[in-house]
């Protein structure tokens, strides 16, 4: 992991957003572009402390199981993630040199309905895989 990106994820850590709270999430389904033969079924859950630490696994678009830890910061609506993700080396079939690769996450939280609240992130593919990732999740905070 290159020390920017530690750098980035300290800072991200101490940026907590004002109204932060504990979220429990479960990862759903992806849309990969362009399609190449991934799996767009990827359930998982995740935690993300009111502090920023977050941590989850989910079944990859390999079909593979992926554990990520990393640090997310919010502003209103809008969420920014960065970390280390498992689970796509290439000796596996990923694009991974390494068996830890850095992963960064954009994404936009909807409005809450019946307790929980639809989040739809977008994951570059440059780093880890070879596609463009937009991905739901639906997650209850706590």
């Amino acid at each position: 992991m290159s020390i920017r990106l530690i750098i980035a994820l300290l800072i991200l850590c101490l940026m907590p957003d004002a109204k932060a709270e504990n979220v429990v999430g479960i990862h759903t389904v992806s849309i990969h572009l362009p399609q190449k033969q991934q799996s767009n079924t990827n359930p998982g859950l995740y935690i993300r402390h009111d502090s920023g630490a977050t941590a989850g696994c989910y079944f990859n678009s390999i079909r593979r199981t992926s554990c990520y830890v990393g640090g997310s910061v919010e502003w209103g609506p809008f969420g920014l993630t960065l970390g280390g993700v498992t689970g796509y080396a290439k000796k596996h079939g990923g694009h991974s040199g390494s068996p830890i690769s850095p992963f960064f996450a954009a994404s936009v939280r909807g409005p809450e309905v019946f307790g929980v609240r639809p989040r739809v992130a977008y994951v570059p593919g440059r780093a880890v895989k070879s596609s463009d990732v937009f991905s739901l999740m639906i997650e209850k905070g706590f």
